[in-house]
């Protein structure tokens, strides 16, 4: 009777020690698989950034609906959102498209929602410049809006508030 009872226990630990393995392994190819297809997610949104604002657009959608699930992320998208957002201000031709502007303020909002980190400092402070300069009041139009050859309009006044967010968040004390 002793060595049925041993047996059975050790058919039954078997048993539950493979169930328990399956489950294991099943977990894991999800996470696995599921993490896979976050990444491939993100790495397409940074590719339709850099296709202009209806692409820009849904890329910033992706990473808007990723951001607060993937800190381990950030690393790589905080440099490529700054320098979205400093291409818009100085660089693109979209000039009064409110559509870039509107891609612009969600890629602040992004930026400024992050946690800060020094590493970044340098992205901060070009973006900072950028706002500095389109704070500046340089050729105006009667109703007090930069008309820049290059990137979306933005008031000095909008330009200013903003700069002074990201100055402090970003703890830039010159400007």
């Amino acid at each position: 009777m002793e060595k049925t009872v041993n047996s059975t226990t050790l058919a039954l630990v078997s048993a539950a020690g493979g169930w328990l393995l399956a489950i294991f392994l099943a977990v894991t190819s999800y996470l696995e698989r599921r993490s896979q297809r976050r990444q491939d997610l993100l790495l397409s949104a940074l590719g339709y950034l850099t296709g202009g604002s209806q692409k820009r657009s849904i890329g910033l959608a992706i990473i808007e609906g990723l951001w607060s699930s993937h800190n381990r992320f950030r690393k790589s998208l905080i440099p490529a959102l700054t320098n979205q957002a400093v291409y818009l201000l100085l660089e693109s031709s979209q000039g009064d498209a409110r559509h870039e502007f509107h891609n612009w303020l969600r890629i602040m909002r992004l930026i400024l929602s992050s946690k800060w980190e020094e590493e970044f400092f340098e992205f901060y402070s070009e973006l900072a410049d950028a706002l500095f300069r389109r704070a500046q009041k340089v050729d105006e139009d009667e109703e007090g809006v930069l008309s820049p050859e290059r990137g979306i309009m933005i008031g000095p006044t909008v330009a200013g508030i903003w700069l002074e967010k990201l100055k402090t968040f970003a703890r830039i004390d010159i400007f």
